[in-house]
């Protein structure tokens, strides 16, 4: 069960499109792994960006094929070649593509300049998509001993901070001369649009799920950030011109809908406020989704709107896919049960849920107290019991 909302999680992230599977499981999730290698090793090709009927069609930024297969290796599914699955991951870092809806993908210029100029079709969304897809890559080389390779990828990992404009706080569209654009409003999508996919500044804004406290330094720490998520949370738009479509589920000013914005109402635990992650995801369950026809704010996207529901309601979350961990949230049911592939079974139970009880008091793994707003992967399939107590007023 786990493997399969992961599954479906990072598709989210890799927006690509698989045949219908009944029952993922970790031989599931390898399988798709080695059909993803396979197009490098046996069809001599490189990995997809975006896989449909057996072709890419080159959708959408990044090479998250690579966030795909590090995932699996890091969570310890069987059966992947790392050597394989390293040489097809670098090859697809290394190998520029026009993007059907984004234009060039500007990948030789990230390479040379550490950020995707603005020149390029979304350059901001690509810088921070590549960086992280970086980072994925440096994990697999750092455990395969590749030290060389590993220093290459840790440094295209923080081409992040290149694309940070410290005069107007935001990830913003930098020129091949290497200064800035001018600010322009934020409230007129046709001025975002060649710079974000989907215009959605405000989720790219917290798109750096592989180096958080680095992030949050770029806010002024702990405290700013924490302001960054309360201003976005709460401060309305008034937007001028055709929406796109992709952009819905407003909360404040994050569109809910678009993915790349799955994970910020988590970013609250590490900003030191995990009971506000607790209210925002309450909220969202609540509001953005129903059993209606229409009940999710935006398409499915190869099920990452489903995976971040069910894993909500569990009450973690994998803000980091590549990183064998989830941050805790607020569980939704009394009890839940997962039925493990191992055979063993992890047990969620909520104690005193309810509309008013939505805070977490208190946390106990297997009986003993746990007070980390982390759970390990290998936690949930040594099987178990996670319990919460919930009470209706937050601890700050």
């Amino acid at each position: 069960m786990v493997y399969q909302l992961q599954y479906l999680l990072v598709l989210g992230w890799f927006q690509g499109n698989t045949p219908a599977i009944d029952d993922y499981g970790p031989e599931t999730y390898e399988g798709i792994c080695q059909f993803l290698i396979s197009r490098y090793t046996d069809r001599k090709d490189h990995m997809p960006i975006w896989e449909l009927c057996g072709y890419d069609n080159f959708c959408m930024l990044g090479y998250h094929s690579a966030s795909v297969i590090w995932d699996a290796i890091s969570k310890g599914v069987p059966g992947i070649d790392p050597e394989k699955a390293f040489a097809a991951m670098k090859d697809a870092s290394l190998t520029d593509k026009m993007s059907s809806s984004d234009g060039g993908g500007g990948l030789n210029d990230y390479i040379k300049l550490g950020y995707t100029p603005s020149e390029n079709g979304a350059s901001v969304s690509a810088t921070l998509e590549y960086a992280y897809d970086d980072w994925c890559i440096q994990q697999l080389a750092e455990k395969l001993g590749k030290k060389d390779e590993a220093e290459v990828y840790k440094k295209r990992s923080m081409s992040f901070l290149n694309t940070f404009n410290k005069e107007n706080n935001h990830f913003w569209p930098r020129q091949k001369d290497g200064k800035f654009l001018a600010d322009f409003p934020l409230n007129d999508w046709k001025k975002l649009q060649p710079h974000w996919v989907s215009g959605n500044i405000w989720a790219y804004d917290f798109f750096v799920p592989h180096q958080i406290d680095e992030m949050m330094n770029l806010y002024g720490g702990k405290k700013g950030f924490e302001e960054k998520l309360d201003k976005t949370f709460t401060e309305a738009l008034h937007m001028e011109g055709e929406q796109h479509v992709d952009i819905s589920g407003f909360i404040g000013s994050l569109g809910f809908g678009d993915e790349p914005g799955h994970h910020v109402p988590y970013l609250y635990n590490y900003a030191g406020s995990p009971y506000k992650t607790q209210k925002m995801v309450k909220y969202i369950r609540d509001n953005m989704y129903a059993a209606k026809p229409d009940g999710i704010v935006n398409n499915e996207d190869c099920g990452q709107m489903s995976a971040w529901y069910i894993f909500s309601s569990l009450g973690f979350y994998p803000v980091t896919p590549g990183k064998p961990v989830y941050a805790i949230g607020a569980p939704q049911f009394p009890k839940a049960s997962l039925k493990l592939e191992n055979g063993k079974t992890f047990t969620v139970v909520a104690d005193k849920i309810s509309d008013k009880n939505i805070y977490v008091q208190k946390m106990f793994l297997n009986g003993k107290e746990y007070k980390s707003w982390e759970l390990n992967h290998s936690d949930i399939m040594n099987g178990g019991e996670l319990r919460f107590v919930m009470g209706s007023k937050p601890i700050k």
